[in-house]
């Protein structure tokens, strides 16, 4: 029993060690996200400086239109290195796999914890056997009294023309209607070719433009955004999406934007609804550059 003590001390105080360095890794993560943001803001700023110093000395008068008439959508997000922000996401992904390797092993010396209690009460009754003392009275006659269930009759073969239970799984999501990326690569393309009704369609009737702008002052807007340029390619990459509830996704992916006179490059996230038997934008925000 006194080893059993001395283990339980031990386990114990891995357990906390553990839980420690698991709470230290975690806060050293939040402090390298803090950086890595805070560095890319910086970087930002500084490229949107040297980006509208550049244009405003050589850029000719359709660019510079074309770069204010983009509004938020564009203008606040500049070019931006494509390897170097998939290098981040890597290592914030290997700092984030550090801290659940962490708490894997503290969650196991908690269960092992808890279950130290029983294996020290059935060395104890062994303990007592080997001696001569008989367990206690108390535990023999609860395993006497107490009868085996019977065995549990089989269930009877179902009827295959009876209706299906409500029980039964639910059907997977999105059965038998278009995929998300599917309606997201439409949509693109309705950009890339400029065809600004297609475009419009994909939005759904509860969209706000972002800002606050009324819907019909946000629509005229992207039309003179997309039938000025001579040409447009709009291509994804990375389109990651999930589920968010009945009826709605969340897609987010990697947009480049090329036209004869401006292009960059941003990560973008659509909130998404199913509404007039298709998937429709509900929302749409940039959240950095790509």
């Amino acid at each position: 029993l006194e080893q059993s003590r001395d283990e339980r001390r031990r386990l114990e105080t891995e357990l906390n060690s553990a839980a420690a360095e698991a709470d230290s890794l975690r806060r050293e993560l939040e402090e390298r996200t803090a950086a890595v943001d805070r560095e890319r803001a910086a970087r930002q700023a500084q490229r949107q400086v040297t980006e509208r110093s550049a244009l405003s000395e050589s850029s000719t008068p359709a660019m510079l239109a074309e770069l204010e008439s983009r509004g938020p959508e564009s203008a606040s997000t500049p070019i931006a290195d494509p390897t170097r922000l998939r290098k981040l996401s890597a290592g914030r992904r290997s700092w984030i796999g550090v801290a659940g390797v962490g708490l894997v092993v503290a969650a196991a010396g908690l269960a092992l914890l808890l279950a130290w209690p029983g294996e020290e009460k059935q060395r104890a009754t062994g303990h007592a056997s080997t001696n001569g003392v008989a367990p206690p009275a108390a535990d023999a006659v609860e395993s006497q009294s107490t009868p085996e269930a019977p065995p549990e009759p089989a269930p009877a073969p179902s009827d295959p023309r009876a209706t299906p239970s409500t029980a039964t799984s639910s059907p997977v999501p999105d059965a038998g209607r278009p995929s998300v990326e599917e309606m997201v690569a439409a949509w693109a393309d309705s950009w890339s070719r400029q065809g600004v009704e297609d475009y419009l369609d994909h939005y759904a009737a509860e969209f706000q433009p972002p800002g606050g702008v009324p819907r019909e002052r946000w629509e005229a807007e992207r039309r003179d955004r997309i039938l000025r340029p001579a040409s447009i390619n709009v291509t994804l990459a990375d389109v990651e999406v999930l589920d968010a509830g009945p009826d709605r996704r969340v897609a987010s992916f990697v947009q480049y934007y090329t036209s004869d006179v401006f292009s960059d490059v941003v990560v973008k996230t659509l909130e998404l609804v199913w509404e007039r038997e298709a998937w429709r934008i509900a929302s749409e925000r940039v959240e950095g550059p790509g």
